[in-house]
């Protein structure tokens, strides 16, 4: 069986994304490392301005590591869907292994990263407040932990309905015995990077009541600053319900969708059933053994040889009325 002649274009395209995503992790990795390792020397030096300056720039490798694990992502997504090709994979085994070892080595290296900047985000607001006073720098990082909260929620939100039509087609491809269209559905609810995006927002919800906890701890805070970093996370943690919804929702359909599978069918029954002769009882079985979309038509074509005649349409009606589809 020839490979789907659009594979080597939607291969040569995902093949030049994974090529581009490598040259961002090799420029990146040591601008990080470089960030990270001065910051956590500042720290251990108490050295608050210095603190302040990495910090900062922390940030802006933070948000370019966010967009590099989104891209990222969405490639790994689009290698999966392609090894749904199974003739193209077959053929070309070496490059498309090494296109998605470069995605999905990249996936958890800024994965990783990612996780390591906001503690190391946290551990250096926290001794810049330590170190240059508190009260201002304790009220900005609450801020930053309440926007943080209510980023979450709007991705949480937009990936669980964004999943929702894949996961619909993964469901039907199941109940249909449609095997290649729930393969498809699984690799690409699978691409959208669900497992990340939760673990990223677990992280979150760590670092943001460590937050709160060690603000009730800190002698050096007023008992009025710590009422309104307390009355801050109380407000957080109001959002953060709304999203261990969508969480919840989001880990309840990616085991869903991975846990579907198609049952096999019982042909000997589907034969009883339609009371299919000997003479036609292979063409029976090659149709009921393909996709489903061709049910109908070759269960037609089959039906005006049979004695009495049946019709297509009433042949599949009869067998999801024994329960056979």
């Amino acid at each position: 069986m020839a490979s789907d002649p659009g594979t080597p274009a939607q291969f040569k395209a995902a093949k030049a994304t994974a090529i581009q995503i490598g040259k961002i992790r090799a420029a990146f990795d040591p601008k990080w490392k470089d960030v990270t390792t001065k910051l956590r020397a500042a720290i251990k030096e108490k050295q608050a301005d210095k603190i302040d300056l990495y910090l900062s720039a922390l940030d802006g490798q933070i948000k370019a590591l966010n967009k590099a694990l989104r891209a990222a992502t969405l490639a790994r997504g689009n290698l999966r869907e392609i090894e749904l090709d199974e003739d193209f994979v077959a053929d070309n085994l070496k490059e498309v292994e090494a296109a998605l070892t470069i995605v999905s080595d990249a996936v958890t290296s800024f994965t990783r990263q990612y996780d390591e900047g906001k503690t190391l985000q946290n551990e250096a607001e926290k001794a810049g407040a330590r170190f240059s006073g508190g009260a201002d720098q304790a009220m900005v990082n609450l801020s930053g932990l309440e926007e943080e909260a209510d980023e979450h929620k709007d991705e949480l939100a937009a990936l669980f309905k964004k999943q929702d039509g894949i996961h619909a087609r993964a469901a039907t491809a199941a109940e249909s015995h449609d095997a290649k269209g729930l393969e498809k559905a699984q690799k690409e609810h699978a691409g959208l990077g669900i497992d990340i995006t939760l673990t990223l927002y677990d992280g979150y919800v760590k670092r943001m009541r460590k937050f709160g906890t060690d603000a009730a701890k800190n002698n050096e805070y007023s008992k009025e600053l710590k009422e309104k970093l307390a009355d801050g996370i109380a407000d957080i943690e109001r959002t953060v319900g709304a999203c261990d919804g969508w969480a919840r929702m989001l880990d309840e359909a990616a085991k869903d969708v991975k846990n579907l599978q198609v049952e096999e069918l019982d042909v000997a029954k589907a034969i009883k059933t339609l009371a299919i002769d000997k003479a036609n009882e292979a063409a029976f079985k090659k149709v009921l053994l393909g996709p489903p979309v061709g049910y109908e038509l070759g269960l037609e074509q089959i039906g005006k040889k049979l004695d009495p005649k049946q019709k297509g349409k009433e042949m599949v009606a009869k067998l999801k009325s024994a329960k056979v589809l």
